[in-house]
């Protein structure tokens, strides 16, 4: 999906504070989020450090975003500033904080990061109908597949 630069956020919930993740602490908060929101059962069981190293932290072009409510993590995004667009991805919210508007704001948060900039994103099924709402038009529908590790002896 792609939205063209212009036009704003609409205002996020006043109850979620987002956060540009800069130090060790709210990557593994970000990190352990987007692991129970998207999810992430292999990152989830692998633990903090899994994922992401604290390298990335110094990264000016990866820019990662956590939601939280009552100091309580609750969404993730991030998004990857190159070859000219904002390259918007990892939004998740966790099962019970969703239906609330996190989700978006954190697109948002992302979309925007360099607003003179379009931004694009590959959109799951669930994610789809808000980043339609946000000015994002679809270009291409893809279905991915993931299998299981295969057991000894198979290909």
């Amino acid at each position: 999906m792609v939205r063209l630069p212009g036009g704003g956020a609409r205002p996020h919930p006043p109850e979620l504070r987002i956060e540009r993740v800069r130090d060790v602490a709210a990557l593994r908060a970000w990190e352990a989020t987007l692991a129970d929101g998207f999810p992430f059962e292999e990152v989830a069981a692998a633990g903090p450090g899994s994922m992401l190293d604290e390298r990335v932290l110094a990264e000016e072009r990866l820019r990662l975003f956590l939601g939280r409510v009552d100091d309580r993590p609750v969404a993730t995004s991030a998004v990857v500033l190159d070859a000219g667009v904002n390259g918007v991805t990892t939004v998740a919210t966790l099962p019970g904080a969703r239906g609330r508007g996190y989700g978006e704001a954190l697109t948002w948060a992302a979309t925007l990061a360099a607003p003179e900039l379009p931004a694009v994103l590959l959109a799951s099924d669930l994610g789809r109908p808000v980043y339609e709402h946000m000015g994002y038009l679809a270009l291409v529908r893809t279905t991915l597949w993931h299998r299981e590790r295969p057991v000894a002896g198979w290909a």
